[in-house]
């Protein structure tokens, strides 16, 4: 019987991180990688920063399996999303699954 651990393991890719569920191909730092990316567009830039005209921030959250994204993205880095560049705000590991929150100012 498979424990809890490697079932979870195995529905990372059998599931959440899988073209015909969820999961898109985007290119990570010039690897074409099968992950999901949900977007949240803000023109409003974070407190202490003075509001731009025509300036947004890009939020992204990725999901990808741990063993498709080595090394591990860390928190400050500059990040290469579908050809955008973002800064890494935050990077978790969820089971199997990097959670990684980046930002980047356009306009």
């Amino acid at each position: 019987m498979m424990g809890f651990k490697e079932q979870v393991r195995k529905d990372v890719k059998g599931v959440f991180i899988n073209f015909a569920e969820f999961a898109d191909w985007h290119n990570l730092n010039g690897k074409d990688t099968l992950c999901v990316i949900s977007r949240d567009f803000t023109d409003e830039l974070p407190l202490g920063q003075k509001n731009l005209e025509g300036v947004f921030l890009n939020d992204l959250t990725i999901y990808v399996e741990d063993l498709d994204m080595q090394p591990r993205p860390v928190e400050g880095e500059l990040m290469r999303v579908d050809g955008s560049l973002h800064l890494v705000k935050s990077v978790s590991d969820e089971m199997g699954v990097y959670v990684i929150i980046c930002e980047a100012n356009e306009s």
